[in-house]
């Protein structure tokens, strides 16, 4: 990972996670500007308090995918090297899609809470953690050292091919 790949990653996932949807449906559905109601967020539940239970499934959608999809797109991107920098780069891109949501420059920097925008990210870090994990006990030989319940592998208690553990 250089440099110059984080600072994409970082600005691309800012920008997508700055997507106002919960504004954009408060203007198209009635008009209003949805930071004047409510809890002044522009989150699905103040989209649901506001402007009722339809655009809320679509904005809960939305920000759930502003966070999915920039993650995503990371690691198809960015998995072909080195899997550890392919996984500090999702983490990096989470956390810049969830703070585009909560701080949005294209409404002024007043966004959401960034709760469900950054649900999606978090679990794929952690699914990610876990493939890193099993990457590396894969070439474990003995029965003590393969990955059974989830990522609880310790590919240093093997030496050889003989599990050091037995």
């Amino acid at each position: 990972m250089n440099l110059l790949e984080l600072a994409i990653v970082v600005v691309a996932s800012y920008l997508v996670g700055a997507i106002p949807m919960g504004y954009i449906a408060g203007r198209v559905m009635k008009g209003v500007d949805i930071r004047d109601y409510g809890s002044g967020k522009i989150g699905a539940t103040n989209v649901l308090r506001v402007l009722g239970y339809r655009p809320f499934i679509g904005v809960m959608v939305a920000d759930a995918l502003k966070g999915y999809i920039p993650v995503l797109v990371t690691w198809y991107v960015f998995n072909s090297g080195d899997i550890q920098d392919a996984h500090a780069l999702q983490v990096a891109s989470g956390i810049a899609a969830v703070l585009g949501h909560d701080y949005p420059v294209y409404i002024g920097f007043r966004g959401g809470r960034g709760w469900r925008t950054g649900r999606r990210p978090a679990a794929i870090a952690s699914a990610g953690r876990n493939a890193l994990e099993r990457e590396r006990c894969a070439g474990a030989r003995c029965g003590a050292c393969r990955p059974a319940p989830a990522s609880r592998c310790v590919p240093r208690a093997c030496a050889g091919g003989r599990c050091a553990a037995a």
